[in-house]
């Protein structure tokens, strides 16, 4: 069976990191013990532009801007317009440090939907002893000034201890944000970073959140929730877990091109300069460690931080991973040419097996629709696998192949068009796949005309990506796929 019904998860939400710098050194971030190179990397604003434009194209209506500390950078305010410009919700993440009268009035009239302060306790000596003299006052002034200025504020907590919710803190400060005049209290449970793998922050064991959460008086239960997007405590205790959103809507960019699952989860998935943040998404929600876990927090868990939290630190502060789900055929052919040559049908056996279970599909490179073992192959592929497939075109003149594949979990076929290739007769043979339902994406050499790839959107394949050596660029119809949008920009530079 064909995955076009179900359809497949598209981000909904971004994080972007704008900046490593900040003016404080809080243990539950880490930032600041990222190597130097990593925290005097920014994006240009004509890069995040383009980010942006890529984002709203495959169907982002919400960003996130963090850091570090994104009011250190002098164009924050032309950000958040250019955001709102693309009819996105905008919320920015701040300590409160620049937050001035002025500061505020300008990030109103910029459009920022939500601003997150962080406020780490209700007495000032904790809350500055976990960053810097003085932040508690300007933080505190700023969540007021927001009320008066009519900006939706919500602060931000990350207790740093049990005891905060045993000794009965944490009511005391959700009383104290109230009276302030926030409108939420956004909770963030603490993650172990390299800085921080001897704190005791691991005493909130993924899993037993809901137990903690419960020492917090119901008077609160709507005006708090739990990490991500909004989910209110009351929702989280009547399921008894919250949910993560790293599992299926959102993403991270951190601000060297990395793209990550969230800003908690130091896992490189890839770089949006060398591949198309759809694919990257695709990556992460495929990976066995993401799936490893139904709804509770990744970040959290045992088995995450002893196999990859341990392996960090600040010299490495983001590890790269390779998926493994990936079967190469080799050898190249396109448009119903038979493969003279290509990997051993016993070596792409061993390939097959060594996918792990966990993964959620299996990805097929090089033309399978062109080999005389094909059958073999899919046969050997468990069927508990969604199958992607790359075909330069030989897959349209096999009617067997695709009669056979829909017995499985197809969740789409990727076909790839060079400079020169007869488009005409790629359009016939995208067209006939299209009318068994099945979910088309066209991978295309940026080179060629992007007028004459209209009739592909219009014959309703799922999106085209644009593709150039060293970048990746998509050109996507909007989230109902009825309206075709195109977008390509060279020369940007980190």
């Amino acid at each position: 069976m064909t995955l076009s019904s179900q359809g497949y998860h598209y981000p909904s939400a971004v994080c972007i990191s704008l900046t490593g710098k900040c003016q404080c050194d809080c243990l539950h971030c880490g930032v600041k013990n990222l190597h130097a190179k990593y925290l005097q990397t920014e994006y240009t604003l004509l890069t995040i532009k383009w980010v942006i434009d890529q984002l709203s194209l495959i169907g982002v209506h919400f960003i996130d801007l963090f850091g570090g500390e994104p009011t250190l950078r002098s164009d924050l305010c032309e950000i958040i317009s250019y955001i709102k410009s693309k009819n996105m919700l905008v919320v920015l993440e701040s300590n409160g440090i620049n937050l001035t009268y002025k500061y505020l009035v300008d990030l109103k009239n910029s459009g920022v939907d939500i601003l997150f302060i962080s406020l780490d306790d209700y007495r000032e000596a904790h809350h500055d002893l976990m960053r810097i003299s003085g932040a508690f006052e300007l933080a505190t002034k700023a969540i007021s000034m927001c009320k008066e200025l009519g900006i939706v504020c919500h602060t931000s907590v990350v207790p740093n201890s049990l005891d905060f919710f045993v000794s009965g803190h944490i009511n005391n400060y959700l009383k104290y944000c109230q009276e302030l005049g926030a409108q939420k209290v956004r909770l963030i449970f603490p993650v172990i970073n390299e800085k921080n793998q001897n704190n005791d922050c691991n005493l909130y064991a993924s899993g037993n959140e809901v137990d903690v959460l419960k020492l917090i008086e119901e008077q609160y239960y709507d005006f708090v929730y739990i990490d991500g997007f909004p989910s209110s405590l009351r929702q989280v205790l009547n399921d008894n877990q919250y949910s993560c959103p790293s599992k299926g809507t959102i993403f991270t960019i951190s601000q060297d091109g990395q793209v990550l699952p969230c800003p908690y989860i130091p896992l490189s998935f890839g770089d949006f300069r060398k591949a198309s943040f759809l694919d990257i998404f695709e990556s992460i929600q495929d990976h066995p460690m993401i799936n490893r876990l139904k709804k509770n927090c990744i970040a959290r868990d045992e088995y995450f931080i002893a196999n990859y939290v341990s392996n960090i630190s600040k010299d490495n502060p983001i590890i790269k991973i390779n998926s493994e789900n990936k079967i190469f055929l080799e050898g190249q052919t396109h448009l119903g040419k038979r493969l003279q040559q290509g990997n051993a049908l016993s070596i792409i056996i061993e390939q097959i097996k060594a996918v792990d279970s966990k993964y959620r599909s299996i990805f097929i490179l090089g033309e399978l629709a062109a080999r005389n073992d094909w059958r073999v192959i899919i046969e050997n592929i468990p069927k508990a696998f969604e199958i992607i497939i790359n075909s330069r075109g030989n897959i349209f003149y096999n009617s067997e192949l695709l009669s056979i594949l829909n017995k499985y979990l197809l969740r789409r076929i990727n076909i790839i068009i060079h400079n020169g290739d007869n488009l005409a007769e790629f359009l016939i043979g995208v067209s006939l796949l299209i009318e068994k339902n099945l979910v088309i994406r066209l991978y295309v050499e940026s080179s060629i005309n992007k007028n004459d790839l209209l009739i592909f959107i219009d014959a309703g394949v799922e999106c085209v990506e644009i593709f150039e050596k060293d970048r990746y660029e998509n050109v996507l119809q909007n989230m109902d796929f009825k309206v075709a949008t195109f977008y390509l920009k060279k020369g940007i530079n980190l």
